[in-house]
């Protein structure tokens, strides 16, 4: 990446020989967006870029945006050429060990190499910062999140019955399974009496019947 000063001098060779009144240039020129785009492309900051003298402020820029579809168009890949710079960056900033350890005297007097926590915690900040910025303007690099439904959901509604609401589920249970047999019921004032049919054919078992434990339970 080239000096800050480098690249003020070629902000300055860009610029129009004449100063504009205001110190900044306000009317778009070919030169000027080319170079802020090249900057950008080069992983600087849009705010760094206009700190620049002889550049125009951040509104400005995005004035430009607005009012030329070209100059949009090339500032849109120049971002998109820095977050691969960025990623160049990462690597570089991972790999780079020669402030990871810091020589000093132990007790003893002896000279000792010991972790530089404080350049490992900013060599972290700065590549979790990039990779922030390069998920949230950058397609390329955002997040991808897979969904994957498969299976399948089985219900079972279960009803609470009172006592008495399953005693009396049980004795229409007994009476109708009597009455599909060709029981006779005998209904006494103190008592309720079944007989048994008077046929020597077995009872039909062609439909399965819920259980008295089923219908108890309330599970139809």
């Amino acid at each position: 990446m080239a000096k800050p000063e480098t690249r003020t001098l070629q902000a300055s060779q860009a610029l129009p020989t004449s100063k504009h009144p205001g110190g900044r240039p306000t009317q778009y020129r070919d030169s000027i967006g080319a170079l802020i785009c090249a900057r950008i492309a080069e992983g600087e900051t849009l705010s760094a870029i206009c700190r620049t003298p002889g550049l125009p402020a951040r509104q400005t820029v995005h004035k430009w945006r607005r009012g030329n579809s070209q100059f949009d168009d090339d500032y849109c890949r120049a971002r998109a050429d820095q977050a691969s710079f960025w990623a160049d960056e990462i690597v570089e900033i991972s790999d780079d060990t020669a402030m990871d350890t810091i020589q000093t005297v132990d007790k003893k007097g002896n000279s000792v190499e010991i972790p530089n926590h404080a350049n490992v915690q900013r060599d972290r900040l700065r590549i979790n910062t990039r990779q922030w910025v390069m998920a949230k303007t950058s397609s390329r690099y955002a997040d991808k999140v897979a969904h994957d439904h498969a299976g399948s959901v089985e219900h079972r509604h279960t009803v609470q019955l009172s006592d008495r609401e399953r005693m009396r589920r049980l004795a229409t249970f007994i009476v109708t399974d009597e009455l599909q047999n060709g029981a006779l019921i005998d209904l006494q004032p103190d008592a309720v009496s079944i007989s048994e049919p008077m046929t020597d054919e077995p009872a039909s078992t062609s439909h399965a019947k819920p259980s008295p434990a089923d219908i108890v339970s309330g599970n139809k």
